[in-house]
């Protein structure tokens, strides 16, 4: 499931017999199938953006009302719809012959052209959150009397086998980093398992202050 993006990104799907937990997003449609289109939002992850709600009757697709019909979006998460009803990518001849075409400037505006790489590199893979493909455990090594320590980081970009990479959470200890400082990292080998080890800033000695002598008469 840390690969889904690459199956399902930019990409129309058919979500048939729409779980309970997801109509409740929607409670004022009908509907017990959708055709959305899903992206990948940077800071949010997988996206499903629902187009068209329906019902299948004698095999036939009939539309009910839809988010799109009031002028509003209606979207969901990745743990939104992941297992909430059975999925079915659609081909590029099923998305001519229903008629779907999606806003390109909605799609423009969550391109990120220098992350394709990293996404799409196997590697990467065992250390995404599952529907964040952006987002990846990176391990701050140990330094002095500190212990190695897991963090969860958000990739930026991605160049020459380096990934610039923003934290999002706190380290417990004191490595000299803060939530939101983005930093070097790239995998290496750690206690015979691979990693994507942090580049940590070197340690400084501590300024001491000049000392200000007062002279009394």
């Amino acid at each position: 499931m840390k690969d889904a993006h690459l199956q399902l990104a930019n990409r129309w799907i058919r979500l048939n017999n729409i779980a309970p937990s997801l109509k409740n997003l929607f409670r004022e449609y009908s509907g017990d199938h959708l055709l959305g289109y899903v992206y990948i939002d940077h800071t949010a992850g997988i996206t499903l953006d629902i187009i068209k709600l329906f019902d299948v009757v004698n095999e036939e697709m009939i539309f009910q009302r839809s988010p799109l019909d009031d002028d509003t979006r209606a979207i969901c998460r990745f743990s939104d719809f992941i297992n909430a009803g059975e999925i079915l990518i659609l081909s590029d001849e099923m998305v001519t012959s229903l008629g779907l075409d999606y806003p390109e400037e909605i799609t423009s505006a969550y391109e990120e052209p220098h992350l394709e790489t990293f996404r799409a590199s196997e590697v990467f893979h065992p250390f995404r959150a599952e529907g964040f493909p952006d987002d990846i455990q990176m391990l701050l090594p140990s330094r002095g009397n500190l212990a190695a320590e897991l963090i969860w980081a958000r990739v930026e970009g991605y160049k020459n086998e380096v990934l610039m990479c923003q934290l999002l959470n706190q380290p417990h200890q004191n490595f000299g980093i803060s939530i939101n400082n983005v930093i070097p990292a790239s995998l290496h080998a750690y206690d015979n398992e691979q990693y994507i080890i942090a580049h940590l800033p070197t340690a400084s000695t501590p300024s001491q202050s000049s000392k200000k002598w007062w002279k009394f008469w």
